[in-house]
């Protein structure tokens, strides 16, 4: 499997062409180096240890679950959870929904 940093650079290049057309990106997800570079990212912000409304915080995160979503994935029998839907204020007074992934 290719490395992920590699992978995304090419990705992020051929966005650039606004004619191309992405195929098979779902495979990417297959390899477990892709979520380790997502967790080692999400882990430097500063609400990272932030207890979601799932109860979990990335802390709790283990190369099981990785091994598990990607067997999910594999199967195509995922099924994510819904996101929560809260409103927030723009500036205008109006309120936009924003969608808070759990």
């Amino acid at each position: 499997m290719q490395c992920p940093k590699i992978v995304l650079s090419n990705l992020r290049t051929k966005s650039l062409n606004k004619e191309y057309q992405y195929t098979r990106l779902y495979r990417n997800l297959y390899n477990p180096d892709f979520f380790l570079l997502a967790y080692d990212n999400l882990s430097k912000n500063d609400g990272a240890l932030t207890i979601g409304v799932d109860q979990r915080s990335i802390d709790g995160f283990s190369m099981k679950e990785v091994e598990d979503l990607i067997s999910v994935l594999k199967s195509k029998s995922y099924q994510p959870y819904p996101s929560r839907r809260t409103y927030i204020e723009k500036k205008n007074g109006k309120k936009r929904p924003l969608g808070i992934p759990s």
